[in-house]
């Protein structure tokens, strides 16, 4: 059953504390000025986020924050379009991130 709503009478931090209390699973959509956000949602814990707006994408994201080279982005987004894998996987599977790594910056870039 979809829900809509405005974040004027909820907060974003109030809708995820429901979603995870209720165990929910799904899409919560957010839009703001033209530019959607996606935050997925598996049994209540947020699972992984997405972005139409570059600077919220994981290679500028870690390459803002100094984590990988623009030249690791590069190579990590050319596998990324042959292999359709994730481009955290990728940068795992080449060394430029550890797991560890991932997962932390991934957090951060969620918060």
């Amino acid at each position: 059953m979809p829900v809509q709503g405005n974040l004027a009478t909820m907060s974003l931090t109030e809708v995820l504390q429901w979603l995870g209390n209720a165990g929910k699973t799904g899409t919560l959509s957010i839009e703001r000025n033209k530019v959607v956000k996606r935050i997925l949602v598996r049994e209540g814990r947020v699972i992984a986020c997405a972005s139409q707006e570059p600077s919220d994408m994981l290679g500028h994201f870690l390459v803002s924050r100094g984590k990988i080279s623009e030249e690791t982005l590069r190579t990590a987004l050319a596998r990324q379009s042959v292999e359709k894998e994730h481009l955290g996987r990728i940068l795992v599977g080449s060394g430029a991130l550890t797991e560890d790594d991932l997962r932390h910056h991934l957090e951060d870039k969620a918060q």
